[in-house]
């Protein structure tokens, strides 16, 4: 990337996050009468932040000259992403909500969790399954209002099970989607 272009993406990252305070500031004001607006406040701030986390890494990997799987690993760790093995199987704790299916792209989550798993499986082999198990499990803080815990199917876990087994899972639920009752 040359030294014009350069300049060009961080005065538009600079802008960008001058346009983060002004959603997070719309948020402060909305509470407590206004809490749709309150929601689309903080949905546009956190779409907002994590194209700019992303661009950000990428400026980094593109000029710092560092291993993008390096960076990515380190983001895994900002973010919390943790992989432990258990008796029988294998936790994958994301502390934080996956966004909703039309927030965009995850890939603020995705890459972290790539780069997790793939250091994940350095140490401990991981045995191919021909068939197993996902679940997910949502936790919710006691002290949120009930209308702040999302409904199950419009939670993008999609992306996340790619991540996870990319080669046939995403294939198989595109051709046995999961019914809910």
């Amino acid at each position: 990337m040359n030294q014009h272009e350069l300049q060009k993406r961080l005065i538009r990252y600079q802008g960008e996050i001058e346009q983060l305070g002004f959603w997070l500031s719309r948020a402060k004001q909305s509470l407590p009468e206004d809490f749709e607006g309150y929601r689309r406040s903080l949905q546009d701030a956190s779409g907002l932040a994590e194209r700019l986390a992303c661009g950000i890494r990428d400026i980094r990997v593109e000029t710092c000259f560092l291993p993008r799987a390096g960076v990515l690993r380190e983001a895994a760790q900002t973010q919390g992403i943790q992989v432990e093995a258990e008796e029988h199987w294998h936790r994958i704790l994301l502390p934080g909500l996956l966004p909703k299916k039309k927030a965009g792209s995850c890939a603020f989550l995705t890459g972290p969790l790539s780069a997790a798993l793939t250091e994940y499986g350095k140490g401990h082999p991981i045995q191919r399954l021909r068939r197993a198990v996902v679940c997910f499990r949502h936790l919710y803080s006691a002290r949120l209002p009930e209308r702040m815990v999302r409904d199950h199917d419009n939670i993008e876990v999609k992306q996340v099970l790619d991540v996870m087994a990319p080669e046939h899972l995403g294939e198989w639920l595109n051709l046995h989607p999961i019914k809910t009752p």
